[in-house]
């Protein structure tokens, strides 16, 4: 092998790693772009407006009796 052959099979390998050294970094930049939109998103789906069904254990639809039965204490004004 002459140094000319050498030198160029070593170029093609560091050619070679640092595609995959690139590749991977750009691929781990994707991946925590997509866990930091998932995390963002995930907050505000939990932040939105939500629809009330019960308020202090009384819920919606519920008869009377049921209500003044789980609350014996409770007094209607």
């Amino acid at each position: 092998m002459e140094k000319n052959e050498r030198a160029e099979a070593i170029l093609i390998v560091i050619k070679r790693i640092s595609k995959w050294i690139l590749l991977s970094v750009l691929g781990l930049a994707t991946l925590a772009l997509f866990v930091g939109l998932g995390i963002y998103m995930y907050k505000e789906w939990e932040d939105r407006p939500k629809v009330v069904l019960e308020l202090k254990g009384i819920a919606i639809g519920e008869k009377l009796n049921d209500v003044l039965f789980r609350n014996p204490g409770l007094k209607l004004d």
